[in-house]
């Protein structure tokens, strides 16, 4: 496999990662009595998805996906 595949499929999964964790926020807010720390936890690995994928991005040609 290529380099560049290999940063693209690193990148997807990341970006599938940040949809899955965004989704549980909004389901855990929603909620009479949310659990706050969780919510906290999945937002800091939100960030640091957004960011891995910020960092892989800029390794493709062009700085792109």
């Amino acid at each position: 496999m290529g380099k560049n595949k290999h940063l693209r499929e690193i990148i997807e999964g990341n970006e599938k990662q940040i949809a899955l964790h965004e989704k549980k926020v909004a389901d855990e807010l929603t909620k009479v009595q949310p659990n706050l720390k969780r919510v906290a936890k999945w937002e800091k690995d939100i960030r640091i998805f957004r960011n891995e994928v910020t960092k892989y991005s800029k390794k493709l040609p062009g700085g792109k996906k």
